[in-house]
């Protein structure tokens, strides 16, 4: 009888070592891959910014929600300008810890006190991004040859850009150089653009628009086939589709 207890207290023994094991080495797991995030974290450079032009990209860097990108852009829409951090937490609603945090960083133009608009002691000429040539790009300090010429490419992929917010798109240009592009680029000839209606559009011509992948295209056709008459905020409800893509895919469908 002894033998028997012994034996079933060993077996019990064994079978729990294992699981405390997992344990360990998944908590162990866990936390490097925290100590990871962690360090990604700590390599996020922030450079001095005029935040009367952040962009979706730039303001989802900066830990900014969407309502709040939201608000600002609609501040701008309305050819207003923000010229302190407190004029900037009253429009955008940020909290006072991110503004803490982030407002260091903040360069503000020097502002007329007559017309309330910035004040740019080295006047410097303002492209249209619809029209500027390649030469013309290069004269933006920071463009190189390669960058303007892969700019002019992608506005061609595109059809045109219909808001500077879209040069965050483009490869290889760098935050800093975003924000000094955006201050001698403007929208003054929009693309004339012909959207397609969602309901009919075909596979092929899903494929062709630059912000849909083949399996995203199919993904509508599909959810389509199975809802019958569907809108662009109906996308909403298919999975990878953000509040991004479908304001990108307004510019081709409706």
């Amino acid at each position: 009888m002894l033998i028997i207890l012994g034996g079933l207290q060993l077996y019990f023994y064994f079978q729990k070592t294992p699981e405390l094991t997992d344990f360990v080495h998944y908590d162990r797991s866990l936390q490097a891959q925290l100590d990871s995030i962690k360090a990604l974290d700590k390599k996020k450079k922030i450079f001095p910014f005029n935040p009367n032009f952040i962009t979706d990209q730039s303001g989802y860097f900066i830990g900014l929600s969407t309502e709040e990108i939201d608000r600002l852009h609609s501040f701008r829409a309305k050819n207003k300008w923000i010229s302190t951090a407190l004029d900037f937490q009253a429009v955008t609603k940020v909290s006072d810890t991110w503004l803490k945090e982030f407002s260091p960083y903040f360069k503000f133009p020097s502002f007329d006190d007559k017309t309330k608009e910035p004040s740019l002691k080295k006047v410097k000429p303002i492209f249209d991004l619809n029209t500027v040539s390649a030469e013309e790009l290069t004269s933006i300090r920071g463009i190189g040859a390669v960058l303007s010429e892969r700019i002019l490419k992608y506005r061609k992929r595109i059809q045109g850009f219909s808001t500077l917010e879209q040069l965050d798109e483009v490869y290889g240009l760098k935050f800093e150089l975003l924000e000094e592009m955006k201050q001698q680029l403007s929208i003054k000839s929009p693309p004339q653009i012909q959207k397609i209606p969602i309901d009919k559009a075909s596979l092929s011509e899903l494929m062709a628009l630059t912000y849909l992948t083949k399996a995203e295209a199919k993904k509508i056709i599909s959810f389509r086939t199975q809802k019958g008459a569907i809108s662009l905020m109906d996308l909403e409800r298919i999975e990878g589709f953000d509040a991004t893509k479908i304001k990108r895919l307004a510019l081709y469908l409706y």
